[in-house]
């Protein structure tokens, strides 16, 4: 999952008001960012799918490959975006 407010360097908890004047910046064949965060129910859940996201990157900042977790690199590929070091967690 790409984290968007990263992409537009902006706090998850923007507001609606300020998330739609950061997309004018935004190119247009980005349907995908445009889309969600155009959209009220979409932002609903990409907002919740968000934080989820960060609390698992936080997880796996804490952890170490010693403590058991399985294909813990993987899930850090996957959690990049999110990482505790971005200074985009709120």
């Amino acid at each position: 999952m790409r984290n968007f407010f990263a992409y537009l360097r902006l706090p998850a908890s923007s507001d609606a008001q300020t998330l739609q004047s950061s997309l004018t910046d935004v190119p247009d064949d980005e349907h995908d960012v445009h889309y969600v965060l155009s959209d009220e129910t979409a932002l609903t859940h990409y907002r919740r799918v968000h934080q989820q996201c960060q609390a698992m990157a936080v997880l796996l900042s804490t952890t170490t490959d010693d403590d058991g977790m399985l294909n813990k690199s993987q899930w850090q590929k996957r959690l990049s975006e999110f990482g505790v070091d971005d200074d985009q967690i709120d």
